[in-house]
């Protein structure tokens, strides 16, 4: 489309790729953080179950 309109500009079509970049850099960090701290590892206790807790069947 920007090629009709204006005319193809490989240094404006770089740099559009490279915001582009940045931006999903930036998300993919701010969303990784936020994983991070909200986590449920700090919400929630793993309980695990103890060999002598589990049932055992003898036939």
């Amino acid at each position: 489309m920007q090629g009709k309109l204006f005319g193809y500009d490989k240094e404006f079509e770089e740099k559009v790729g490279c915001a582009c970049a940045a931006f999903n850099e930036a998300i993919m960090r701010i969303m990784a953080d936020s994983i991070d701290t909200t986590g449920t590892e700090s919400q929630y206790k793993v309980i695990e179950q103890q060999p002598s807790d589990r049932l055992t069947h003898k036939r």
